[in-house]
């Protein structure tokens, strides 16, 4: 996945170029991520290589980064309209 500036900050972009040795669950907790990251590399199987990774929940990712909760609340209540 290529980091674009536009919609990562620099801290996330330093973070994209680490991802496959991190830890994600320390990533969630100890950093504020935005919305485009955590769906894209928190959330993605593909970097999930834990089964404590392999855990994360949009319920997770609320509790760690509860800044994200409206974006969340508003594309799940779209998904259940569909």
């Amino acid at each position: 996945m290529l980091a674009n500036s536009n919609v990562y900050t620099n801290k996330e972009i330093e973070l994209i170029g680490l991802i496959e040795k991190l830890d994600l669950v320390d990533v969630l907790k100890k950093e504020t991520l935005g919305f485009d990251f955590v769906v894209n590399y928190i959330l993605n199987e593909k970097y999930q290589k834990t089964r404590k990774e392999q855990d994360i929940t949009i319920q997770t990712v609320i509790n760690y980064q509860p800044h994200l909760a409206e974006k969340f609340k508003i594309i799940l209540s779209q998904k259940h309209q569909i």
